[in-house]
């Protein structure tokens, strides 16, 4: 996993397929990290379901949510890089 840094540096100087097929490998990645999160999070959902703090399920709903929005953007990135890699020189 690269660091912050080195993942601005590269997406500002992103110019060649293999920039671009490193940059769609990382959100591929990401993507699949947020699924998984997602998927745990609903799972917490139903398991709080139907007992006495299902309130705390709420929480889990929110977070699915979001981890699911964020599977969304990272694999439109990792598609848009897909793109570039087929059109950069």
């Amino acid at each position: 996993m690269p660091t912050d840094k080195e993942l601005s540096d590269l997406a500002a100087k992103a110019g060649t397929p293999a920039d671009h097929r490193a940059l769609m490998e990382y959100f591929q990645t990401t993507a699949k990290r947020h699924a998984a999160a997602a998927s745990e999070y609903t799972r917490l959902e139903q398991t709080y379901r139907g007992t006495r703090i299902a309130a705390a399920g709420l929480n889990a709903t929110h977070l699915a949510r979001v981890s699911r929005e964020a599977e969304k953007e990272a694999s439109a990135a990792a598609k848009m890089h897909e793109d570039l890699a087929g059109l950069a020189r």
